[in-house]
């Protein structure tokens, strides 16, 4: 009975640790890394298969990879964050492939007082947005203007290092210049916008 309540003890002062470091957000930076699958928004491009299978491009998904640093505070249960990100939607096939791709610059702030959980959002600079198809040796572009989004994201920690988020931000796309397989290019930026709104899960791991 003594060595079973020892070992219950020395179990308990053990695991006491990992437990308050689990309940509270680990203050200082952190490098992170953060990759998920995204779906919305408009569909920009359709591709069609030989045995009559379809598959749409979408201004909104579909994976997005990235890497930056967050800021937990110490005093104040807050927490901010900027990653660098890859944004593509893609379909590929052995004549060719469709893709719209783009590079997100985001810049969070969450707040981090109830244990486990971070809440907030903040803003997203979309640098660099084109569609492209490339089939059959023929090479279209549709180029957009940079735009700015809003995002709104919960996240809950697994562990203290490991989180997982749901997100939904909202996003316009306004058309450009668009290039031709001939190599011409047109104005095309008196065309109507692109809803790029979307949904999302991701996995983020802090340092």
């Amino acid at each position: 009975m003594k060595k079973t309540l020892l070992l219950s003890l020395a179990g308990t002062a053990l695991a006491a640790p990992f437990l308050a470091h689990a309940a509270d957000p680990n203050p200082g930076v952190h490098f992170i890394l953060t990759g998920g699958l995204t779906d919305g928004g408009d569909t920009i491009l359709t591709a069609r298969y030989r045995n009559g299978y379809s598959d749409n491009i979408k201004s909104g998904g579909l994976v997005q990879l990235g890497a930056g640093v967050l800021v937990q505070m110490k005093d104040v249960p807050l927490a901010t964050s900027f990653t660098v990100n890859y944004h593509v939607d893609d379909a590929s096939a052995r004549n060719g492939s469709l893709r719209f791709e783009r590079v997100p610059l985001e810049l969070l702030a969450f707040y981090t007082g109830v244990e486990r959980w971070r809440f907030g959002g903040g803003v997203r600079f979309v640098q660099s947005p084109k569609a492209t198809s490339d089939v059959d040796d023929e090479k279209e572009t549709l180029k957009f203007k940079n735009t700015t989004g809003a995002v709104l994201e919960a996240g809950f920690g697994i562990t203290p290092s490991a989180w997982i988020n749901v997100r939904y931000v909202s996003e316009k796309y306004r058309p450009k210049r668009f290039t031709a397989a001939n190599g011409v290019t047109t104005d095309v930026s008196g065309e109507p916008s692109i809803d790029g709104s979307h949904f999302g899960v991701n996995f983020l791991y802090q340092f």
